[in-house]
């Protein structure tokens, strides 16, 4: 569709240029419904995931079947059991995945309704993730995420740059880095719900309503 569009518009921190077409904002496009003026997180998830004072931790595996993952993996079935186990002694573990489980780990498959799968994310200790999309909504939510994905996209870069993320593919320093994130509570990286994130981004929302009225004509 690129050849016949009038404008084309990403965030500015999207990584192509489509020439003199191209407009930015200053913005994630996963803020259109996460906003907090938009999203409103639902308490009832912790009763729903039958959790209540105790931590949970949400894990995404993907299937690397998408056009984009060509030629990229993520964790080997033995690495995922050894992530799964460690995890499982600090905190409840949901995993949601699209490719079939090792059968050591289907006990922990997250049964949840899609839509709910943000508010179980807003109120998950950490997030970690083999999905970009995901990584990025839970990161906005501000969850301490950790993002399994060698895969070098701008929106994660710019994610990292505010501690909202962190990117790591090694198994034993996903491990580390997990430990430190649920036995410790006084750091800026665990308590980044306090970050105003909407002071440094655009509502995209408010910005493509504009775009929109702009060329309704």
């Amino acid at each position: 569709t690129i050849p016949f569009s009038d404008v084309i518009i990403t965030p500015k921190f999207f990584k192509k240029s489509f020439g003199k077409k191209h407009k930015t904002f200053n913005g994630f496009m996963e803020l259109s419904y996460l906003h907090k003026k938009y999203f409103k997180p639902n308490l009832n998830i912790k009763k729903i995931l039958g959790v209540y004072n105790e931590k949970y931790v949400i894990v995404r595996f993907v299937s690397w079947e998408a056009s984009h993952d060509f030629g990229v993996r993520g964790l080997s079935d033995d690495d995922k059991i050894k992530l799964i186990k460690f995890i499982s002694k600090k905190a409840k573990v949901f995993i949601s995945s699209e490719k079939r489980l090792p059968k050591e780990l289907n006990k922990y498959k997250l049964k949840l309704s899609p839509e709910l799968m943000h508010d179980a994310l807003f109120y998950s200790s950490l997030h970690i993730g083999e999905g970009a999309t995901l990584a990025a909504e839970s990161a906005l939510l501000k969850t301490p995420t950790i993002y399994v994905n060698k895969l070098s996209l701008g929106y994660i870069s710019e994610l990292e740059k505010y501690g909202f993320l962190l990117t790591e593919l090694n198994i034993g320093n996903i491990l580390n880095l997990a430990e430190f994130i649920l036995d410790n509570k006084n750091t800026s990286f665990i308590n980044n719900k306090e970050i105003n994130y909407e002071e440094k981004f655009d509502d995209t929302t408010d910005f493509m309503l504009k775009v929109i009225k702009k060329y309704e004509s």
